[in-house]
């Protein structure tokens, strides 16, 4: 996978917990891959899409406060609490897929 998330990468955890939000934007990808985001201990990570490229989601129903619709979506490891119609489960991205009309934070 051309992205992925790492908390500890093999060092034992003392403070940090995970669940950094990584921001991309202007990506693209080549050749048939079968993930694009791999998610690692402890399976936490939030990647925020700011314009569609990695999501494929370009436009939301939430406006931004200069009025324009919000652009790009979010990708974060597959939770069942975090089923809601805004996000699907997605293979390709080793787990959810949500628009910009919802945002993802670290609790």
């Amino acid at each position: 996978a051309p992205l992925s998330t790492c908390s500890h990468c093999g060092k034992r955890p003392f403070a940090d917990h995970g669940g950094r939000t990584i921001f991309t934007e202007k990506l693209s990808f080549f050749g048939d891959m079968p993930r694009r985001v791999w998610f690692q201990y402890p399976f936490k990570g939030i990647i925020r899409d700011l314009d569609g490229s990695l999501t494929g989601h370009t436009t939301s129903s939430r406006r931004l406060a200069d009025g324009e619709p919000a652009k790009g979506g979010w990708v974060t490891p597959y939770y069942q609490h975090l089923e809601v119609p805004q996000c699907q489960k997605n293979d390709l991205y080793n787990g959810l897929v949500c628009d910009a009309s919802i945002a993802l934070r670290r609790a």
